[in-house]
């Protein structure tokens, strides 16, 4: 068995609690952190939001990965920010490769603006070596919000991506961590994907059925997930009742199986 790593899942809500959020990751001091809804751009927007390059900048990781995002989010003066989903890593976890893969249904039916959101929700993908040279295979994914009770259980784009996710996971060998805030609930049908290739839900696992606050606009739900399979043995899972977003983070322990 490995030594025992942090991984925490969080969307990042473009990183408006500065302080809170300074705090919680140095007291949790994550090997591996997944966020959605990060900002990345040329400058220190502190204390008013985190960007990735900034996380980065205090030290809080040594690197970061980023999907394609949707550009121009915020704009401060000349200076233009993006919106994406992101990976980071803390010495000794170290990405040594890192894709990104488009989840366009129709791409040729799609507006610019479409298609640039579509950027945004699309599936990051990251190799991290551990120490002991183990690597891991690390994804992320923001998924697409469709308001209404039925929009937390199925979905026509939940369905198609999902259905696409686990396909391109199902070529994957080695441990394998998929996290997001699929704005799905745990019981979802267009969630059944990832469970037929062998992909465990944390939140089935543990019985997590909460895990946003009183920022949130529905703050008795829990839309972020934590998938592994069966090289990933689990030590510790928990919601981590902290407002640093509108989401609280899921922080796992974990150690990879060994042969």
């Amino acid at each position: 068995m490995s030594d025992v790593f942090t991984f925490i899942q969080m969307n990042f809500w473009i990183g408006r609690l500065f302080y809170p959020i300074d705090k919680f990751l140095k007291t949790e001091k994550p090997d591996i952190f997944s966020a959605q809804e990060m900002l990345s751009g040329p400058g220190d927007l502190t204390p008013d939001f985190w960007t990735a390059e900034t996380l980065v900048a205090k030290e809080h990781f040594d690197a970061f990965s980023l999907n394609k995002g949707m550009p121009s989010y915020i704009n401060k003066g000349s200076d233009n920010y993006s919106i994406q989903a992101a990976i980071f890593t803390r010495n000794p976890a170290k990405r040594i490769s890192e894709k990104n893969i488009m989840l366009f249904e129709n791409p040729d039916d799609l507006s610019e603006k479409e298609k640039n959101e579509a950027k945004l929700y699309s599936l990051l993908h990251n190799e991290i070596q551990l120490p002991n040279q183990t690597t891991v295979h690390v994804l992320t994914h923001h998924g697409r919000l469709v308001k209404g009770e039925s929009g937390r259980i199925q979905h026509p784009v939940g369905d198609y991506n999902f259905k696409k996710i686990a396909d391109y996971i199902s070529t994957l060998k080695g441990p394998v961590i998929l996290s997001g805030d699929f704005n799905l609930v745990k019981e979802a049908i267009s969630l059944n994907p990832l469970k037929e290739i062998g992909l465990a839900n944390l939140n089935d696992v543990h019985n997590v059925t909460e895990a946003r606050n009183e920022f949130s606009w529905r703050p008795h739900e829990a839309v972020s997930h934590v998938y592994v399979n069966n090289q990933i043995i689990v030590s510790d899972y928990r919601v981590a009742r902290e407002n640093v977003s509108d989401h609280y983070p899921l922080v796992m322990k974990f150690q990879v199986k060994q042969g």
